[in-house]
């Protein structure tokens, strides 16, 4: 018998033993028998009067934290609902509806917040044995207590279905299955709009239909919500039951119904759901994150466990349950796994639980399996049907003996089994929790192979085969050209680990098989055939200077290369070659050091082979020089108000005209009569000193004149000054409710804000001063907060700001109402449509009132959760304005117009003290005072309510025997 149901029954007879301090919680006594067989007697079961007041927004586990004066509250409304219950079950409505024979799930719970203790635990058998001095025991079997509820975790109805692509996971210590709820590759529904459900889905009070029908007749029924009396009605057509049946059987009734009134054909119908009813599901036991869900009743129980993070370490992925009422379900992940279309059997009504146990047998495998982890079997399942779940053994895996690792009376036991046999007998080995399975690799799988490398066509690793021969080898590795074939190693591995190194001569056994060179192989053995240029010094000689193009090639070992051939490989000595060179050799006696041999270029190429034309050695450097090697390349620079400075080559007779015309020209801001151009004079073994020439020139450069003429010689600096105090227009704007809005130029040297504001024709009659705001671009500075008013009223004072390049003065229009947000209790007074965000009203301005006025008068007062000392007020030009605290006074802003009126929240530890919580009709909880309660006029009331509850019990049994 569900307690709270039986509490509001109970109450009636237990006033009489109640003491002046106790609360409604402790009234609950064994008069329970009684309200059950009342509640029999007018043929009404448990939950369908629980059901019938969720309807009426009255949930009954909520009465348990009620005092005695809240709790009486809702005893008409629970009257009334019985007399409900009474009506339909006499007057049993056949109005055009479908059979409506399902169980009346649970009414979906709103979002609230439940005062509970966050580490309560959940029973985890429904019925637990029967004790004698329990008040609780009825028949035999102990009731079991509604589990509390924890804090609801929140989902919302605007953000998306939660998808995202699973990221790498650290998969140790987890148990295999764990892994699919902490990676993400799972999803819970949080979106209660166009979520197409399965067919299997059972339809509830608040889901919302549309129905299309697309034939001869076309009809569109939109937004059709099932209310709770469990029908949907399309305007003036009869009413259609399709509470608790799935979507498929609802889909039927519905068209069944709608047939007689239109014409189409079975095709052309078509339901869906427009929106899902939101369930609240209570997760317990080993999760990540316990507590109530609230969650789209599309979800089924793995998109729920999604939700809660799966099961943690230690948490089962077989024995999961689901519990509905007296029954519960088990759900095993790996059965899941294996096939997820299984997600749908396990669908959720409101109220239900899932408990997560310990995971009671869960061993490891490890090795030669594809998929080593953790797992977690239950009873029947052992060895054989672990290695199914570890994807069975890999290729490389040694089945003849495996070894189970098990910790068993304080010591540690390996256990070698024959796993070969046991397969092939169809046999099992039991396994118990904690045992480590580890099958290990074929052993030595590289042992029947011998190899060859080096200066081969294909190197690598071969099969051996027993009476190999070094031939044998070599013929499959394919000797290249270049290779050394007079001698090879063969490299053998001893018994030891040691290698012995045997000599082979490839010629003597390629010309003769029989020959004692080709050596009888062994496994392991390896075979390396070197190359010729091993044993050979590589020498290049190179060319660079006056060539087309540089070299760097082999030497000839014939000592054929000569002076002429190279530089014909660069292409050819460039026309300003000098006719000499050198060639840097590395000196033989003394690697450190080099020679240089000068030779004649023009000689040696004009007669090759002669005097001139040398014998190159191995790794020779020939240097060909050309005029440039001996000059430095002379420039002048120019630099300042130019369209292209930089640093220009010298020429001769280069002049001041010319490096400007290379330079682009002169820019707007050139001071063409301030040029000045910077010369080092070089002096022969002398120090250098600058001098400065001043020149003037025409801006048109095409023009001639004598300075322009002015010849510059190597090094010249050239600087164009820039006119004094140069610049552009700088131009600010005006924005809002002045006569001329728009552009300005900065007309005088600190203009102020009053200049622009007369320059734009004054402010308008709508204008409202006060909120006059300045935004500064310059330097990324922002908004300026100063006083319009007082810059107008004193201009020499402070507030009349200096304008900058890109200032924006805005002056809005008049705004004659003020706003007020935050913790206020504006939702008492006003509806939802005409509060905005943070509990934000609008209303109209009142002169010279404070902003405790407008709290107190428009906003119902400061909230409980809300501070009187933080009032603040936000004035249009963006200043803030506190309320001053002077000891037990305060002293509050007073309010302009356009101005924000804000009360900011209490300390959390100040919010902590004496409170208690509620649910507004918003759906919102609240912190709330608690009250004292006068227990002699408490008393008074019970007493009063009592005897009205005892004479409608008396007068309905009255009147049931009658009948």
């Amino acid at each position: 018998m569900n307690k709270y149901i039986l509490f509001i029954f109970s109450l009636a007879f237990s006033l009489w033993s109640v003491g002046l301090s106790a609360q409604i919680p402790n009234i609950l006594n064994p008069r329970r028998a009684t309200a059950a067989t009342e509640l029999a007697r007018r043929g009404i079961t448990e939950k369908e009067l629980q059901d019938k007041l969720a309807e009426k927004g009255i949930y009954l586990d909520d009465l348990e934290s009620m005092t005695a004066e809240q709790a009486l509250q809702f005893q008409a409304v629970i009257e009334q609902a019985i007399s409900e219950l009474e009506a339909e079950k006499a007057n049993n409505s056949t109005d055009f509806s479908a059979a409506d024979t399902s169980v009346r799930p649970a009414a979906t719970r709103p979002l609230k917040k439940k005062v509970a203790d966050p580490v309560s635990e959940v029973e985890d058998e429904v019925v637990d044995e029967p004790t004698d001095d329990d008040p609780n025991t009825a028949g035999g079997k102990k009731r079991r207590d509604t589990i509390p509820y924890l804090p609801p975790i929140k989902t919302s109805r605007t953000t998306n279905t939660q998808s995202v692509r699973a990221q790498p996971l650290d998969i140790s210590g987890l148990i295999y299955g764990q892994e699919l709820f902490k990676n993400k590759s799972l999803q819970a529904y949080n979106k209660s709009e166009n979520i197409k459900p399965p067919d299997t889905y059972v339809l509830g009070v608040g889901d919302i239909v549309n129905i299309h029908i697309f034939g001869r007749s076309k009809v569109d029924f939109k937004n059709i919500e099932i209310n709770p009396e469990g029908f949907i009605q399309m305007s003036s057509f009869p009413r259609i039951y399709i509470k608790g049946l799935t979507f498929s059987q609802a889909r039927q009734v519905v068209k069944q119904n709608l047939v007689s009134y239109f014409s189409f054909l079975p095709n052309e119908f078509e339901m869906t759901i427009d929106y899902s009813r939101e369930i609240g599901i209570n997760i317990y036991g080993e999760a990540e994150q316990i507590g109530t869900f609230n969650l789209p009743a599309t979800n089924t129980a793995i998109n729920a466990l999604v939700a809660a993070g799966g099961p943690n370490k230690i948490g089962s992925v077989r024995n999961i349950k689901l519990i509905r009422g007296k029954t519960s379900r088990t759900i095993d992940v790996y059965a899941f796994i294996d096939n997820p279309a299984i997600a749908q059997d396990f669908y959720l009504e409101q109220n239900d639980i899932i408990h997560i146990p310990l995971a009671e047998r869960v061993v490891s495998i490890t090795g030669s399996v594809r998929r080593p982890m953790r797992y977690e079997l239950t009873k029947g399942e052992n060895l054989i049907k672990l290695i199914e779940y570890a994807a069975g053994l890999r290729e490389d895996a040694y089945q003849k003996s495996i070894q189970i690792k098990r910790y068993i009376e304080d010591r540690e036991k390996i256990i070698d089994v024959p796993l070969k046999d046991l397969i092939d007998k169809k046999d099992d080995f039991a396994l118990l929790s904690g045992d480590i399975v580890t099958i290990r690799n074929i052993p030595l799988p590289l042992e029947q192979v011998v190899s060859i490398d080096g200066r081969v066509e294909t190197p690598g690793t071969y099969e051996f085969v027993e009476g190999m021969k070094v031939l044998d080898l070599i013929e499959k590795g394919n000797i290249r050209r270049g290779a050394k074939t007079d001698l090879a190693f063969l490299m053998r591995l001893n018994d030891d680990g040691s290698y012995a190194v045997l000599r082979v001569n490839v010629n003597n056994v390629q010309a003769d098989p029989a020959h004692a060179d080709n050596i009888l192989l062994k496994r392991q053995d390896r075979l390396l055939i070197y190359s010729l240029s091993s044993y050979i010094d590589a020498n290049f000689v190179s060319l660079s200077g006056a060539v087309r193009q540089g070299v760097r090639t082999p030497y000839d070992p014939q000592k054929t290369l000569r002076v002429s051939d190279l530089i014909i490989m660069g292409g050819g000595l460039v026309d300003d070659a000098l006719d000499f060179g050198y060639i840097k050799r590395v000196n033989l006696e003394n690697y450190v050091e080099r020679d240089y041999i000068l030779f004649y270029t023009k000689q040696a190429m004009s007669n090759p082979g002669g005097p001139q034309d040398l014998i190159l050695e191995p790794n020779d450097e020939l240097i060909i020089y050309n005029d440039r090697t001996f000059f430095d390349q002379a420039f002048v620079t120019i630099e300042g108000a130019v369209r292209r400075g930089g640093t220009f080559a010298y020429g001769p007779g280069f002049t001041l005209k010319d490096l400007v015309i290379q330079a682009g020209g002169f820019k707007m801001e050139a001071a063409t009569n301030r040029i000045e151009v910077f010369r080092v004079i070089l002096d022969e073994n002398r120090p250098t000193r600058t001098v400065v020439a001043n020149l003037t020139l025409n801006r048109d450069v095409t023009i001639n004149n004598s300075e322009g003429q002015y010849i510059l010689k190597p090094y010249d600096q050239v600087y164009v000054r820039t006119v004094p105090e140069f610049e552009m227009q700088q131009n600010v704007s005006i924005a809002g409710a002045v006569r001329f809005p728009g552009t300005y130029a900065l007309i005088k040297e600190n203009e102020t804000l009053v200049d622009l504001l007369r320059r734009a024709g004054g402010p308008t009659d709508e204008s409202f001063l006060e909120g006059a705001t300045l935004l500064r671009s310059e330097d990324n500075i922002g908004y300026i907060v100063f006083e319009m008013p007082q810059a107008l009223k004193k201009p020499t004072g402070t507030d009349n700001l200096v304008l900058k390049k890109g200032d924006l003065l805005s002056i809005p229009k008049v705004m004659d109402f003020v706003r007020v947000e935050g913790a206020i209790d504006a939702k008492e007074l006003y509806d939802d449509k005409l509060i905005g965000p943070n509990s934000r009203i609008n209303v109209a301005f009142v002169p010279d009132k404070n902003a405790k006025y407008y709290v107190d008068e428009f906003a119902a007062g400061v909230a409980n959760e809300g501070d009187r000392g933080r009032i603040t007020i936000l004035r249009p030009n963006g200043r803030i304005l506190k309320t001053k605290n002077y000891l037990l006074f305060k002293v509050y802003p007073k309010v302009e117009k356009g101005a924000i009126v804000r009360v900011g929240v209490k300390d959390v530890k100040t919010r902590r003290k004496r409170v208690d919580v509620e649910t507004g009709s918003d759906g919102i909880v609240r912190n709330v005072p608690k009250k004292k309660i006068d227990w002699a006029r408490a008393v008074a009331d019970l007493m009063a309510q009592a005897t009205a509850v005892i004479s409608l019990v008396l007068l309905t049994k009255t009147t049931l025997s009658i009948k």
